[in-house]
Formats: structure tokens, C-alpha cells, sequence
């Protein structure tokens, strides 16, 4: 079984497409053009595909934006994915009800251990937690919501690295392991986030001793992104 990220699908949406910026004309190209991402990587039926929040959006944006949808059920979509989807609780999912999963999950991320997985990430305040996190090492956390925003925030008031695992960072593709795991690799490893976080904070330094014990070229990798301060705000919608 592999296992495979992704966020912000949006099915049934056609309001999301000029919002975010994506490059399809239809609401019902967009949804042919993620269905085949996920067929045509996640081959197996064993494979798991993580879909970080608002798979699908039910009638009329609760936000205002007038769109009615495409009238679609996330049944129907979900029958089109031939691997396993496990369905993490998006904004856009409150009216969605059956087919979520869970609101957080913590898995293992290769050498990253009790990764969490949530839609928000945690500089969003009042709507991410992560019980008995180890305050004194960075925590990986994997999210999405935030869409063309950013690809990876340093939360350094939680001691959090937050990667955007959407599609509207990843080329509208369902990311694989391998390469998620290679691009926080060669994100910790790049001298950007080095200068950036070192001299700050002596202890996250300290822990990044032992997250870098892999071989870098082991691992997919992909270009570094941009560091948060405390204060700014992650709120997209």
C-alpha cells in the first residue's frame, strides 16, 4: 500500500476556480482533472489517499459567493477514485456529513514521527490543537485551507512546521509520500531556513539534529517557500 496527500478538491464547486486562480474553464474540468490525478498515481486499491479537507461542497457557498454547485454527490465522486480516500473535515465539509473521517489524524512521516494532519493549520487561531505536543522539538503538521497562499509556514510561536499539501501548491496532482517526506527534507536542509530559524531559537535548532538523519537524494525534492512571523494571519476564507 502507498500512501498519498492532498487538500482543497473542492468538488462541485465552480466559484473556486477564480478564487484560487486554478486553470480549468469548468467546474466539471476540474473534477475530471483531479479524479485522473488520483487514478493515475494511486493505482492499487490498497493505496491511501489523505484528503486533508473540503473534499466537496454541498449547494450554495456558506460564504456568500452565490455558487450553487454542480449538483454532484461526494458519493458519486468517490466512486470514481479507485484507491482508498480517507477524508479529513474541512470547512466546506460541515455539510458533508457521512462521508468525513476524522478532524485530525497523527501518523508517521518517515523519519517524522506523530506528523499531524489537520485542514487548519496552526497558525490559525482557535482551530488547530494537537494535545501533549513535545513543546521542546519542531512538529511537522500537514494541512491545507489556505490554497495558492503558501506552501510552507514556520509557526516559531508553536514551534511549528506547517506544509500546504493542496493542490493548489502541487500542480493539481495528489502528492506521494516519497516526495512529500523529499521536499521537507530539502526544505530543512536548505540555507534559507537555516539562517531563518537558527539564530532565533537555539532549542529548534537542537532538535533538527535528528530530523535530518536521512540521506537527502533519497527523496523527490522541490524548492524552499517562505517563514511566518507571530502576528500574521493564515485565514484564507
Amino acid at each position: 500500500m502507498s500512501r498519498f496527500f492532498s487538500s482543497d478538491f473542492h468538488f462541485n464547486s465552480t466559484a473556486i476556480i477564480k478564487y484560487a486562480g486554478r486553470p480549468f474553464k469548468t467546474g466539471e474540468k476540474m473534477a475530471e482533472a483531479y479524479i485522473r490525478s488520483c487514478n493515475q498515481r494511486a493505482r492499487d486499491p490498497s493505496d491511501m489517499i489523505i484528503h486533508v479537507g473540503d473534499f466537496f461542497l454541498k449547494g450554495a457557498d456558506h460564504h456568500g459567493l452565490g455558487d450553487e454547485g454542480l449538483r454532484v454527490s461526494a458519493k458519486e465522486y468517490l466512486s470514481k477514485i479507485n484507491a482508498q480516500v480517507f477524508l479529513i473535515e474541512g470547512n466546506h465539509d460541515s455539510n458533508n456529513i457521512g462521508h468525513t473521517h476524522a478532524k485530525q489524524l497523527i501518523l508517521d512521516l518517515g523519519p517524522y514521527k506523530c506528523t499531524s494532519v489537520s485542514h487548519y493549520p496552526s497558525t490559525d487561531k482557535g482551530t488547530w490543537t494537537l494535545k501533549g505536543k513535545d513543546k521542546e522539538h519542531l512538529h511537522i503538521h500537514l494541512c491545507g485551507h489556505v490554497h495558492e497562499a503558501w506552501k510552507w509556514k514556520l509557526d516559531l510561536e508553536k514551534l511549528v512546521l506547517n506544509i500546504n499539501v493542496g493542490v493548489d501548491q502541487w500542480k493539481h496532482q495528489i502528492v506521494p509520500e516519497k516526495k512529500l517526506i523529499g521536499y521537507i527534507m530539502s526544505l530543512m536542509a536548505s540555507q534559507e531556513f537555516k539562517d531563518a530559524l537558527y539564530p532565533e531559537n537555539a532549542k529548534i535548532a537542537k532538535s533538527l539534529n535528528g530530523l535530518h538523519a536521512p540521506q537527502l537524494g533519497t527523496w523527490d525534492t522541490d524548492p524552499v517557500e517562505e517563514i511566518w512571523i507571530p502576528g500574521q494571519s493564515s485565514e484564507k476564507w
